[in-house]
């Protein structure tokens, strides 16, 4: 396997070729997968045979996207996250990180969520851009972020009515 090139393997086939599972524990999880529908990824972490970080990393290798840490996250701009509503960036576990004038860069666990993308598109008329982060560490993020942005809209709130 001396030319595996993870752009064009499975997470399955990335996960075997990085010494993360096996044949077998892939076999089993595949099974697993047919008879539940859920993403390989999320079968594989449920039956204890990879932990959220090696998920990351081999979506990294596969689709060439950065990962991002929760400390990192944290320092998301508040003016940027408040773009999307809390609903919706916790309903499809995305976080509005930063943004330029044609382009929004989300924090999200599953790159290949085409729905949430194109909605990232319309609501702000920007182009998304991944960087990938732990389903834990997005959630644990989407918690600190959004108590931030309403403390700082009751805080410019309240100096208007001053």
């Amino acid at each position: 396997m001396q030319n595996f090139n993870p752009q064009f393997a499975k997470i399955g086939d990335i996960l075997v070729h990085n010494n993360v599972i096996d044949e077998s524990q892939l076999n089993q999880a595949l099974s697993e997968q047919n008879n539940s529908n859920e993403k390989l990824g999320t079968v594989l972490i449920k039956l204890g045979f990879i932990n959220e970080q090696n998920l990351l990393d081999a979506y990294s290798q596969q689709m060439g996207y950065k990962t991002i840490n929760l400390e990192e996250i944290l320092q998301a701009d508040l003016d940027v996250t408040s773009t999307i509503t809390e609903d919706f960036a916790k309903e499809n576990n995305v976080i509005p990180y930063k943004k330029n004038e044609t382009n929004i860069i989300v924090v999200m666990e599953d790159p290949e969520d085409l729905n949430t993308l194109d909605s990232i598109k319309k609501l702000t008329g920007l182009n998304p851009e991944i960087l990938i982060a732990s389903k834990s560490d997005i959630l644990s993020a989407l918690e600190t972020l959004y108590d931030k942005v309403k403390k700082s809209d009751e805080v410019e709130s309240a100096i208007s009515n001053i």
